[in-house]
């Protein structure tokens, strides 16, 4: 069967053609490097995928790489790892096939027909932004294709189009399976702009950044470049936390008890079995008495800690609301860096020019002011 899957990069035209087809002779597909002579038959059957790329570019425009996913197991399974050519398993390279305007080519076998099996890939021609340019990989066109084991009788499936944000999916596992590489969302118009970077792509799945750079934008006891979380509330007095100043809005009390209502949302949210079963609080700016000032302090750490702990511990990667028509998908990582973080930035820094202004601020190196 044949599929076309057109695409553009750097404003010049490309065209994948894909085949899939039974291996009716294995010796000719080169079976016969990876499996003895008298065990050829294990690939009589199965498919073979050819995927070659035309492309108008020319030279250092054509580094072009293809990148496959691949789910492999008993009915049922949902399980996805990266499938390297087996030469380059383990080195932190995230192609199967790299080059100028590269072929994918796979023909996998079976030694055992007798036990019930599903194999699909996921094949992806990625573009790599230049030759010296950052180690991101951005998917251009996808396709996929497989086989069924079902009774010693090969099904073969394919080659089908699939929709480039099945890319975003398996951002994960790129990350942890090649951690020094950048891997671009997918995107919607499925069209690369030239230079080194992919900007105005339009994600279908926002991710956060790495474990360790998200417990610090949380709060950075060690106060490489802001003051601590535990500093900017420390040693304040219910009268001060409660200080009204002329032209201000809110008090410092008002502020936290404010961005405890907005991280418990989200704590609740990214616990959730359903989240889209999680209303957003009635009250974002609720009331506080005078006298709740030290169990609301206490209870901001407390809840910024658990976050702090789902930063170093969950799977950053998994997803907490789906695409819809207005938003892209949101990752647990994205939620805790913008929803959480971001937002207490921006408070934080109002109770620090708030405790200036009643006089309850001192620097590292210098008297209260």
């Amino acid at each position: 069967m044949l599929l076309d899957l057109p695409f553009r990069l750097r404003d010049h035209s490309g065209l994948v053609r894909v085949t899939v087809e039974p291996n009716s002779d294995p010796i000719r597909w080169g079976c016969g490097t990876y499996l003895a002579h008298d065990q050829l038959n294990a690939a009589l059957g199965f498919p073979v995928c050819i995927a070659t790329v035309e492309y108008s570019g020319e030279g250092y425009l054509s580094l072009l790489g293809w990148t496959q996913i691949v789910r492999s197991g008993p009915p049922g399974c949902v399980s996805w790892e990266l499938d390297p050519l087996a030469v380059l398993n383990g080195l932190d390279v995230p192609f199967a096939f790299f080059g100028y305007t590269p072929t994918l080519f796979d023909a996998p076998a079976r030694q055992d027909r007798s036990v019930a099996l599903d194999w699909l890939a996921h094949s992806f021609l990625c573009a790599v932004p230049s030759p010296r340019g950052p180690r991101m990989v951005t998917p251009l066109v996808a396709f996929c294709w497989g086989f069924q084991l079902r009774e010693g009788k090969v099904s073969i499936e394919g080659p089908s189009a699939l929709a480039l944000n099945a890319w975003d999916q398996h951002v994960g596992i790129l990350r942890r399976t090649c951690p020094s590489w950048t891997f671009s969302p997918a995107s919607i118009e499925g069209e690369v702009p030239q230079g080194d970077e992919v900007p105005g792509t339009r994600a279908t799945t926002l991710f956060g950044p790495p474990p360790a750079t998200l417990q610090v934008l949380l709060d950075d006891r060690q106060e490489h470049d802001f003051p601590s979380v535990t500093r900017v509330l420390g040693g304040l007095t219910s009268t001060q936390a409660f200080a009204v100043r002329l032209g201000v809005p809110y008090t410092i009390a008002q502020i936290v008890a404010h961005m405890l209502a907005n991280m418990r949302f989200n704590l609740e949210l990214i616990y959730a079995q359903d989240p889209a079963c999680v209303e957003k609080p009635g009250e974002l700016w609720p009331e506080v008495a005078a006298d709740e000032w030290p169990v609301l302090s206490d209870e901001f750490i407390a809840t910024l800690e658990a976050l702090k702990h789902i930063a170093k511990t969950d799977d950053l990667d998994r997803i907490v609301h789906p695409t819809t028509a207005n938003e892209p998908a949101w990752t647990v990582g994205y939620k805790l860096a913008c929803s959480v973080a971001k937002h207490n930035a921006y408070h934080l820094g109002q109770i620090v020019a708030l405790r200036r202004l009643i006089g309850a601020w001192r620097d590292p190196a210098g008297p209260a002011r």
